[in-house]
This record gives structure tokens, sequence and C-alpha cells, in this order.
């Protein structure tokens, strides 16, 4: 640590060591209140810094490294930084960057510019607080800009001054109530009033497990098939979060269209082991990483498809007596735990994963290359990585309120820490589920007909009980001849598992499994089978349109070829077709025929008898044959 890093250290110390000496009056409002009063005696310090030493040592678990400080990125009075070409902070005005510039860091004596203009706002209630960033400029920056031939001008130098995103920024902690309430109706514009809203989460004095926040968080990513060939389609991710802890419990990866079945699945995930769910997909953990197996007793949703459509109220049934909640219709503040943790996990995300980015679904702008062009990623992939940062994400000491009575036992501002804390003293409200029983109440009901070979449920997926009793039982067999149409429970999630539902004095669930001719599709989700069978018959149709050409070629040779079997057999036989008679005279050409015939037939005859034929008498006529009868037999 340099010097300056070396002496924050040493005060802050000094701060906490001072505040914990008659521990545990410290964790007490009043000896808190009285120990604060007497440091500020002491050190000469405000109550705010003071306080604020207080909180980064509790957040941290009573770790005197938290109260490091890097001052090595911090500004100090009359030094003047530098801007980079990435600016941090606030975005940059773009109607006033022409003229002022792209703003500078905020400085000692800018605070003070910035308070008078405060003043100055609020003594002109006429005014607008864009009139007091010009009013701030034209009374202490004019005179720091000029043009080139040396004439006032108005403005002032990009290079010292900052810009009105900035002056909006640090002027808010110089306005009260009304001035803030002024300001709002200013961005309003003449329009509404807009209606009072509950503004932030109330931290509630609850215990773990009472409550849990649960949002979907819809992103454009494409996933791939698992064997690489196509684009399946967009993703949406359903998270549950303790609402004390902020510990994600749970989470689901699912489709678009698909929001009852993806949160299902995710609640599902709340009661599972986490080790063993973890293992499938390559990652190891112990069970104190990731703590969560339980059922919280409240559960509290936003208005969405997921929530509010008759399928949900199959989750409400089903998780009774826990209660499910909606919060009031553009009110995402009610539900800020679960918000703030969305947000970090698409930071952290992005920083494990350069190049991904999440976000919302439609959210890029025009002439942006679709997701769908550089989609790589499979869902176990993305599943893989998602888990890896829920574990980050579950590790990082949050910035909320703490508890004095987790500081006292050394327990750190963590999601993981206050969740195991919970789980170790019994101070919680957590309930154990298990999790087959949940999955088979929550699971989407599905049309299917049992057969000889199993359980059909359609694009090839055939199932069988895992029970070799079931499937050898006479009522099985009785289904399978008279081909019964019965519900099988599926998680749209996973194909691997199914439960056959019974319905009757027998109601319940019977475990299924996929079957050996449909081991293809294991560890497919419904809507991957079924992009793959729509894939495969779009692959069958392509080869029978390149195979069509061969097709009627050989069947114009099998025609060619028959014609020239026929043609020879009729000159075998001696036929001769009707196109080439001629049946000018029917009566005359008839006789001719038959005598020849009838010649061919003599000839044959002598020569298979061995006789020599005879010298063929003339041919007769009909007429030459016919006995007229004589007028006088009359």
């Amino acid at each position: 640590m340099t010097d300056a890093e070396q002496k924050f250290y040493d005060r802050a110390s000094a701060v906490v060591e001072f505040l914990h000496q008659d521990e545990p009056s410290i964790y007490y409002p009043k000896e808190r209140a009285a120990l604060i009063r007497a440091a500020i005696d002491k050190f000469h310090l405000t109550q705010r810094t003071i306080r604020k030493y207080l909180r980064s040592y509790w957040r941290a678990g009573k770790d005197t490294q938290a109260l490091t400080s890097d001052l090595s990125n911090c500004g100090a009075a009359g030094k003047l930084r530098v801007p980079n070409s990435a600016k941090r902070g606030r975005p940059r005005s773009q109607w006033l960057q022409d003229r002022i510039g792209p703003g500078t860091n905020v400085q000692a004596s800018d605070q003070h510019n910035i308070k008078k203009a405060a003043e100055w706002y609020r003594g002109n209630v006429k005014n607008t607080l864009e009139d007091a960033y010009l009013w701030m400029l034209g009374a202490y920056y004019s005179n720091s800009f000029a043009n080139d031939d040396g004439t006032a001008a108005w403005g002032a130098d990009p290079r010292v001054t900052i810009n009105f995103q900035q002056f909006e920024y640090h002027c808010a902690r110089y306005l009260n109530p009304f001035d803030n309430e002024r300001r709002k109706a200013e961005k309003s514009r003449g329009s509404k009033k807009p209606r009072d809203r509950h503004v932030g989460a109330q931290t509630a004095a609850l215990e773990v497990g009472t409550v849990a926040e649960i949002d979907a968080l819809h992103t454009n990513i494409s996933l791939v098939s698992s064997d690489r060939n196509f684009v399946i389609g967009g993703l949406v991710v359903f998270i549950v979060i303790e609402y004390v802890s902020a510990l994600i419990i749970g989470f689901s990866v699912g489709w678009d269209g698909e929001p009852y079945e993806s949160c299902a699945d995710a609640l599902v995930k709340c009661v599972t082991d986490k080790v063993e769910w973890c293992a499938q997909y390559g990652i190891g953990i112990e069970a104190d990483e990731w703590p969560a197996r339980h059922c919280p007793q409240h559960f509290h949703t936003d208005r969405g498809s997921a929530f509010m459509s008759q399928m949900a109220d199959r989750i409400v049934e089903v998780m009774r007596p826990n209660r499910f909640t909606n919060t009031p219709p553009m009110s995402p503040e009610s539900k800020g735990g679960v918000e703030n943790t969305v947000r970090l996990v698409k930071n952290v995300f992005m920083a494990m994963y350069p190049g991904t980015w999440i976000g919302k679904v439609g959210s890029q702008n025009r002439g942006v290359p679709s997701p769908h062009k550089d989609a790589a990623l499979t869902r176990n992939d993305f599943i893989r990585a998602f888990m890896n940062v829920v574990l980050d994400v579950n590790q990082k000491v949050r910035q909320t309120a703490t508890s004095p009575q987790r500081v006292a036992r050394g327990v750190p501002n963590s999601p993981v820490a206050i969740y195991n804390d919970a789980l170790r003293t019994h101070r919680h409200r957590l309930r154990r589920l298990a999790p087959v029983r949940l999955e088979a109440d929550l699971m989407t009901r599905m049309n299917a007909s049992v057969s000889d070979e199993g359980i059909y449920l359609g694009y090839e997926l055939y199932y069988l009980p895992d029970d070799v009793r079931h499937y050898q039982s006479a009522w099985f067999k009785k289904m399978a001849q008279d081909k019964t149409k019965v519900k099988l429970a599926l998680n749209r999630e996973t194909v691997d598992v199914a439960f056959l539902c019974r319905g009757g004095k027998e109601e319940g669930f019977i475990s299924c499994s996929l079957s050996p001719r449909s081991a293809q599709f294991r560890g497919m989700s419904l809507r991957e089978v079924q992009m793959n069978r729509t894939r495969q018959n779009e692959l069958n149709t392509l080869e029978k349109h390149n195979r069509l050409s061969d097709r009627t070629e050989r069947r114009a040779s099998m025609q060619r070829d028959a014609k020239e079997a026929q043609a020879k057999t009729q000159k075998a036989v001696g036929y001769i077709p009707n196109s080439e008679r001629d049946i000018s005279n029917r009566r005359e050409h008839r006789s001719n025929e038959r005598a020849i015939e009838r010649q061919k037939l003599q000839e044959d005859l002598r020569h298979r008898h061995g006789h020599v034929p005879s010298q063929a008498p003339p041919p007769t006529t009909d007429a030459d044959s016919f006995d007229y009868p004589d007028i006088d037999d009359e």
C-alpha cells in the first residue's frame, strides 16, 4: 500500500477497533449511537464516515481487509485528471456536447459551483434545472473560454467544465424533497402526474425462508442442437431468490413460448440437491457452496404470463400452503431484490464470458445481426455457464443492510454465508419437499397412447415404466391391447423422465423412462426433439427432391422395356394391331383371315404328327360355299 492508503487503513481500523471495544454494546441501537458520538469527538470525523467504515467492516464478516481503500483512482482538490478515451460515470450530454465538450471529472471546486447553482434553482421557481446549469456556466466558467481572435464567447473550456448529465447527477445531493418533486414534474413535460408508487423494497425484519421472489430473464441468445447442426431458437431463464439472503435458490433454462414449463421447472430446482444437479454438468461443489434445498413460505412474482395465466393456477394449487402474490401493474420496484440480482447476473455473465450479450429480446438496434447468426452454445453448455455465474454471484458480498445479530457471529454479508448461518442456527422458515413428487405434480399433462412397444407420446418418443411389475401387470397389458389413451406428465425441459397419470381409485403417478428405441433423444428437451424431427423431415423431403430425376428416368426406362416386350410377344403370336388392319370390307377380310388361320393350324398339326404337308386347296369364300335354295323346291 502507498502512504496515503496506509494512512486511510490505520484510521479506519482505529475507528472500528474503538467501536468494538465494549462488544456486544455496538450491536444495540442506543449503545451504538453513544459509541458513534464518542468516535466523532475522538477522531474528528463525520457520522457518515464512521458509519461507512462500520458497514464495510460488518459486510465482510468483521474482516479488517474490507477497510483497505484504493486511492490511486481518486481525485483530489486542485488536481485535474486527464479524461480517458472511455469515460466512466453518467452518459454524456448530446445536445450540449458540441458546445461544452464531453466533460471532465468533478472536483472540489466544481462541487462548490454546483451547490450555488442548486440554490439559484431553488430561488427561481419558474426556471428549470437546465436553466440553472446554463446560469452556472455563465457565472463561473464563461471566463475560461475565448475565440481565436481573443473576443469573449458563450460557453466554457471543455477541458475544465462538466456536462449537464454530470451536473444533474451531483446536484441531486443538494436538492430537498420539494426540489426533487419539481424536477420530476419537469421531466414529465406537462403530462399526467404519475401515480404514487412504492419506491424501493423495504427491508423488513424477516427470517430466511419467509419470502422468495421470481423473475424471468429474456435473453438475446440463440441455442443450437446437441449435434450443432441447426439453430433451435431463443431461451428464457427463470430465477428464484430468497429475499432475506438474496441467494439464488433455483433457476431454469427454457424456451420462448413455454413460460409455465420453465417456471415449474425453476420451482422444482429450488428443492433439488444442488451437488447432484451440478455434477450432471461436470461441476463439482460442496454442500456449503450452494445449500439451497428448501422451499420458502411465500412467493412474490410480477404480472407476467407465467404467473397470471390459467396454467399458473396449477402452481398455486400444488404449492399450497405456500402463497403466491403478484406485484401491482408497472411496479418492478415491488420486487427489487430479484431485479438487482438479475442485473448483477448480467454483469457477471458478460465479465466471465466476453463477447456474450444477455439482453431482452428485441432490444438490439436496427442493422444488428440476428443472434441466430453466431449461435454456438447448446442448452447444456449454456446451463453449465449460467451455473458458474450463479455460484459466483452467491459468493459475492452484497452492498445491502446488515443484521447486528449476524455480525456478532462473524457472518459475512454474502448470500451463501447468511443462508448457511440460518440453517446452522435454525433461524429460518424453510421446509423440505420431495423433488420427484413436486415435479410430477407440476409437469404438463400430455396425451399419449399405450401400445405393445410402450407408451407412445409422439415424435418417436416411447416410454416404459421403471418398475418391471407395472409393465408385466394385467392392467398394463389390457391397456396395450385396447390402445388406451392416457395422460403423461412430461417435463419439457428434458424428455428423459415422465410420469404416467393414473386415475380412479388408483390415482397416482408411475415413474417412466425413455425406452431403448428412443435412446437417441436422451438429454434433449421436447422443443429440441420437435425441431430434430422437423429437421429430419426436411432432409427427407430434400433427398426425395434430389432423387426425383433419377426416379423419373428409371420409370421411363421401365415403360420402354415394357413396350418392347409387349411388341415381341404380339409378333410371336401373330397378333395384328388394329392400326395395321384394313377394315374397309370387314366381311371379306374376316373370311380371308379365318381361312389363313385354318391353313396355319392344319400345317401345324401335320408338322407335329409327321405328315407331309399337302397342297392346300384354294381358299373359298362364303359366297361360293353358300347353298342357295332352288325355286322348284318351293
